[in-house]
């Protein structure tokens, strides 16, 4: 028999994984038959550790959460590159927060939250936001305050870090910190900010600039 048709060959084999691959890369319609097609035929084949993997991200891309859950969680990181962990725990974090599980998306994020990667800003915003949401201000303000500067995150970034301060009762930073932010077109939430603002001031006593900025509001 020809190696090129024999199904138990590893040219063959290897064939079939490609091809399932590149379905995922050019996004065939038929990517996740195919590459769960592989995993069933050859459940022995080196190869299916990373079939999961890509699997795992076709359901991902798919905003299919819940599947994408669940095949994350048969994953065995240490089959993964470096980055492939990186983008692993990132991708799963964010399934887990996107099905409302926030404790197992806090500790996805966790995993890379302090590692400058690509998705450095991403991890530490959902990571701060599940903080945040959680009660741990502490937590959620430092990693808020590290990706201030981010050019995606940085123009909301500013709101909860006010939120946070004042949730903190450290009402004299919040004057400190967000008296400058209306002045800035890039901030949202300018009036929430505002609103945050003006309370800090009168629980400071200062009633009139605390009026200044709930008119504001």
């Amino acid at each position: 028999t020809s190696l090129s048709t024999d199904k138990e060959s590893e040219i063959y084999i290897n064939a079939q994984y490609y091809t399932a691959i590149c379905a995922v890369e050019l996004y065939h319609k038929n990517a996740e038959f195919l590459l769960k097609y592989f995993m069933d035929s050859y459940p022995q084949n080196s190869k299916v550790k990373m079939a999961v993997f890509q699997l795992g991200k076709l359901q991902y891309r798919q905003k299919k959460y819940d599947d994408a859950i669940k095949t994350f969680e048969t994953v065995d990181i240490y089959d993964l590159t470096s980055d492939e962990q990186i983008e692993y725990y990132f991708k799963s974090g964010y399934s887990y927060f996107m099905q409302n599980d926030l404790a197992d998306a806090k500790k996805q994020f966790f995993e890379i939250k302090d590692y400058e990667t690509k998705y450095f800003a991403a991890a530490n915003y959902y990571y701060a936001y599940i903080c945040y949401t959680l009660g741990n201000y502490d937590a959620a303000l430092k990693s808020f305050l590290s990706i201030e500067k981010s050019k995606e995150f940085g123009p909301i970034t500013p709101y909860y870090i006010t939120q946070v301060y004042f949730l903190q009762s450290n009402f004299d930073e919040v004057i400190k910190y967000a008296s400058p932010l209306l002045d800035s077109g890039n901030t949202k939430r300018t009036d929430e900010i505002a609103r945050i603002l003006g309370e800090s001031y009168f629980k400071t006593g200062k009633y009139s600039n605390s009026i200044q900025y709930l008119e504001k509001y």
